[in-house]
């Protein structure tokens, strides 16, 4: 359970429409937020098992300086968009925070739904793909598991009085990043910077041309 992992994160404003301080290119296609926390203990239940998980400050930055990651939505996989990206990343790095990311939409109208949908917060959360370098588990009480002990207890229920473990991703690799729409972790923050004086639709209207759209697509 190590590679081509997923997390995903809802998000909260980090600059709200009209708050940007640069008029001139506000048009809707600034993005910015941050795509995964730092020290934010979040419970993970899926196919890798039923644990806590936290990121450690630094676990990204060897990652950014080998590899550019990819800004997709829904990790690529979505009906209509597929693998095409939805923008370039203009800035990405860690600060005392998280992950902070700023990325320029796609201009093209393939985009648009997408664009709104996020600027209403019909899709209000961001997502990472990843492969763990290096991670540590600990039980309950704070002590070290050892690698052949954390599978006895995520798959076999052994020693139950330890779960659940927390586990730290120390060092990932990360692949892409970008918006989604059913997040996993639960603090994160991105906005599309855009003039108020634009028409505005919502969530629900958002939603819905998003799910037509992937109709149409199939």
């Amino acid at each position: 359970m190590r590679n081509n992992l997923c997390r995903s994160l809802p998000f909260t404003a980090v600059r709200t429409a009209g708050d940007t301080g640069d008029a001139d290119n506000d048009d809707g296609r600034n993005f910015q937020g941050y795509g995964a926390m730092f020290n934010t203990p979040t419970r993970i239940d899926s196919w890798e098992g039923t644990f806590d998980e936290q990121i450690a400050p630094g676990a990204f930055r060897k990652s950014l300086r080998e590899l550019a990651p990819k800004f997709q939505f829904d990790h690529g996989r979505h009906s209509l968009f597929g693998s095409l990206p939805c923008g370039v990343i203009t800035d990405i790095h860690e600060d005392e925070r998280g992950l902070y990311v700023a990325a320029r939409m796609a201009a093209a109208a393939l985009w648009e739904p997408l664009r709104e949908a996020i600027a209403s917060g019909a899709v209000d959360g961001m997502s990472f793909r990843f492969s763990v370098v290096r991670e540590e588990w600990r039980d309950t009480k704070g002590k070290l598991v050892q690698p052949e002990d954390v599978k006895r207890i995520l798959y076999n229920g052994e020693q139950p009085e330890r779960a659940p473990l927390l586990r730290t991703l120390k060092e990932v690799r990360m692949a892409e990043v970008g918006p989604v729409v059913w997040p996993a972790y639960s603090s994160t923050s991105a906005t599309l910077r855009a003039h108020q004086s634009g028409s505005t639709i919502t969530s629900s209207t958002a939603r819905r041309r998003l799910k037509l759209l992937s109709l149409e697509r199939n």
